[in-house]
């Protein structure tokens, strides 16, 4: 009910602008093909053009569509509020809890969040007990991060001890055991009279003597590049969608379809230029 990432309420507003860009690159190919500048493959960009115009456009006008998108948009609204208020630093369990409380009572005067009051007020009144504790203890992980970092570091040494994933009913009756074995975890001993000693700064690479130390230089040393740029080109191909994808995040769609509308004329001209060049040949 509470999404972190509203994705694909993004993608329904960039409908306009991916529209708007399937509209002119529709405009500059009719402007072409009326002074016979026509690419051999017109017929099938036509027609994607064509298609693409019409799967965006009832979907950008379709008003069920944008009153999904704009409730998505009021409980994220309401997610992200209690999101600042659990990430507040500085201040005690109590308070938290109090700011909480009070941002709920917000919510049960708007009839317009009803829904959402009544899915958040019963969460938090039953984790209620267990929500703030960390405010106040500093062995408590504060996020879902730091809890699965915790949780990895109860499984690990009891794993490698008695060789079982599960670890919540050691952790629970031999907590004692588990903090101690995983503290002393990198420090020397000994196994059948030989010292062992795994220090933290030192890799497993480096005590299988398989790298002489962990740098750069001596990993790339490892690398075969005849193989490397065969399986890079071998690759290459299959990630023009990715390519664009991180483009589009990094740079913005309206940035990308920009670079894709220049491309696009920038193609047109040359097929036209091509065509008077040989025109002017036969004459």
């Amino acid at each position: 009910m509470f999404p972190f990432h509203l994705r694909e309420v993004e993608r329904y507003h960039q409908l306009a602008d991916i529209l708007a860009a399937a509209r002119s690159l529709l405009k500059d190919l009719t402007t072409s093909e009326a002074v016979g500048n026509v690419p051999p493959q017109e017929h099938l960009l036509r027609n994607f053009l064509t298609r693409l115009e019409g799967i965006i456009a009832p979907l950008a006008a379709d008003p069920a569509v944008a009153a999904i998108v704009s409730a998505l948009e009021g409980t994220n609204e309401v997610f992200c509020k209690v999101r600042e208020i659990l990430g507040r630093d500085g201040q005690s369990g109590e308070q938290v809890r109090v700011a909480m409380h009070a941002f709920l009572a917000t919510l049960a005067n708007d009839p317009a969040r009803a829904p959402v009051y009544a899915e958040l007020s019963w969460r938090l009144e039953y984790y209620d007990r267990e929500l703030y504790v960390a405010y106040d203890n500093p062995h408590v992980p504060r996020t879902n991060n730091a809890l699965e970092d915790f949780n990895k570091a109860v499984k690990r040494p009891i794993r490698k001890c008695r060789g079982q994933k599960d670890s919540w009913f050691y952790l629970e009756h031999d907590a004692a055991g588990v903090a101690t074995y995983h503290n002393l975890l990198h420090a020397p001993y000994v196994v059948g009279g030989t010292d062992i000693a795994s220090p933290e700064d030192v890799s497993p690479l480096e005590r299988a003597h398989v790298l002489p130390a962990m740098t750069v230089t001596s990993v790339m040393n490892l690398v075969n590049y005849e193989h490397l740029a065969a399986a890079l080109e071998k690759h290459d191909g299959g990630y023009a969608v990715h390519r664009w994808t991180r483009r589009i995040n990094k740079l913005g769609l309206v940035a990308c379809l920009q670079m894709i509308s220049m491309e696009f004329k920038a193609t047109l001209n040359e097929v036209h230029n091509t065509k008077v060049g040989i025109k002017t040949g036969e004459d």
